[in-house]
């Protein structure tokens, strides 16, 4: 079964047309942009509730293609401070010899040198030091910052598709309250579609504090 971060969920204007790895959603995508030209296709990450921008033209295999190429996305600079960069800008991955493919994205970030030196000095070096630092840091989140991911997630995803829908400014306010039984009422005429990935978001939110229980 697909991990919720590998996962993205395509819909054709309120209608969702199917979940799952990129590859797969895109081809839903294209089959059915050649259906309705007039009717917009947007893709979504199921965890972040960010829009995925896919260019459906040309032919199957060329969308397929593309889906690998890198994206302009950079991590903003938090501060002023002059950067240290590592030589690796956003899409240009260094591999070595033989190394696997495995999903990594390099994109360019901003230290003070200090810091680029202590992470040099750790096992691994930067990068892997990164990564455990961010896995540390994800597993003693709080209950309440993991249930704030999933509202800001949910909102993301509802700003962009439902913002027309009724009753949607109430159900932003619901949300962010966590008063997840009014936003299930205010949702319960909204299409199908726009639903069931609400319910996704709803039943992360639920899991958050069961698991700090």
């Amino acid at each position: 079964m697909s991990n919720d971060k590998s996962l993205y969920v395509a819909f054709h204007g309120e209608k969702l047309l199917g979940r799952g790895p990129l590859a797969e959603v895109a081809t839903l995508c294209f089959e059915s942009n050649w259906e309705d030209l007039r009717t917009r296709i947007a893709v979504y990450e199921d965890e972040s509730g960010r829009v995925r921008d896919l260019n459906l033209s040309g032919t199957e295999e060329e969308v397929l293609a593309r889906l690998s190429e890198p994206t302009d996305d950079k991590i903003p600079e938090a501060t002023k401070t002059p950067s240290v960069s590592n030589g690796l800008r956003a899409g240009q991955a260094k591999r070595g010899p033989g190394r696997p493919k495995l999903g990594v994205v390099s994109r360019e970030i901003s230290l003070l040198p200090r810091h680029w030196s202590w992470l040099s000095e750790q096992q691994g070096g930067a990068s892997a030091s990164l990564r455990r630092l961010v896995e540390m840091a994800k597993k003693n989140e709080s209950t309440e910052s993991r249930q704030r991911r999933v509202v800001d997630a949910a909102h993301r995803f509802l700003w962009d598709i439902a913002g027309d829908q009724p009753n949607f400014e109430e159900l932003s306010r619901a949300l962010y309250a966590a008063n997840i039984t009014l936003v299930e009422t205010l949702s319960s005429t909204w299409p199908e579609g726009i639903r069931d990935q609400l319910a996704r978001y709803l039943r992360r939110h639920r899991e958050a504090a069961s698991a700090a229980s």
